[in-house]
């Protein structure tokens, strides 16, 4: 088995608008002896020391690293500063949580971040669950090693949608920062899925997980509601990104039934969840 301090949890949170509540939640359902990093992206521009000395639960976990950036600087870019601090502590996998959700931490997870951590495979995947529903919304993909089932299957709507619902191999995350991602770009709600499909360039290995290991929290506090005008604008916007920057990553060979199919349906069931609408699992 694997040194548990080999695996970081990257947990962003904003304590500018999060409740610590919600930050209390996610450090409950971590494994005691995980690296767990903390990344408060509120872009106060201090350490937020009085905050989380505040946090008792902190107090009862090891190997927990606060860093609080100085400017926001979005999810993604958020969680590479995480990836990056989890590399300097010799971490070999890498698991994201957003703040107020819940890591389901059992056996079968456990072995997928033994498997991953080993280097048998280069990414692990598992089906969510939600607040809302028990529902799993979730394609079954077994283990590949073939890079274009692995590509396509990074562009299915279960594995695009988040990065909370994977175990990655670090250096692969690092890799794809560093190679793929554009640095400037200003991701919008297409950020997790860009970034999926970066990683699927280079991974060689696919490993899947049939029980849900991530439960999602739909908690209301962190999504502001919005016009339909500014909905509309943002999702011409995630409409740009994607075909101006993640259909040329896959050159001739990207599946565009399925970028076309998720373009169509699952965007637009983001954007119902962010105008309130929303009353179905993510």
């Amino acid at each position: 088995m694997i040194l548990f301090n080999s695996h970081a949890v990257v947990i962003t949170h904003r304590r500018k608008y999060d409740s610590s509540n919600k930050l209390i939640r996610t450090l409950k359902s971590i494994n005691n002896n995980y690296t767990i990093i903390i990344i408060d992206d509120s872009g106060l521009g201090d350490s937020g020391i009085d905050y989380y000395n505040n946090i008792s639960d902190l107090s009862e976990l090891n190997n927990v690293v606060i860093k609080s950036l100085s400017t926001n600087v979005k999810s993604l870019q958020a969680r590479k500063v995480g990836a990056e601090i989890a590399s300097s502590y010799g971490c070999i996998t890498i698991q994201y949580i957003d703040s107020g959700d819940e890591l389901i931490d059992d056996n079968d997870y456990i072995n997928l971040v033994d498997q991953i951590s080993n280097g048998n495979y280069d990414l692990g995947v598992y089906p969510q669950i939600t607040n809302l529903s028990n529902d799993i919304y979730y394609s079954k993909l077994g283990t590949c090693t073939k890079p274009d089932r692995i590509q396509k299957s990074v562009l299915e709507m279960s594995l695009s949608c988040s990065m909370c619902m994977k175990v990655y191999k670090l250096d692969l995350v690092l890799e794809a920062y560093n190679n793929y991602f554009i640095k400037d770009l200003i991701v919008f709600d297409l950020d997790d899925y860009y970034f999926n499909c970066c990683y699927a360039k280079i991974a060689k290995s696919l490993a899947s997980s049939y029980k849900p290991h991530y439960k999602y929290y739909i908690d209301g506090d962190s999504n502001s509601e919005k016009s339909d005008e500014i909905i509309k604008s943002r999702y011409k916007e995630s409409e740009s990104l994607l075909y101006n920057n993640i259909i040329p990553l896959y050159e001739d060979n990207y599946p565009i039934d399925v970028l076309k199919y998720w373009m169509d349906y699952r965007l637009k069931t983001y954007y119902s969840r962010m105008s309130k609408n929303y009353n179905h699992v993510q």
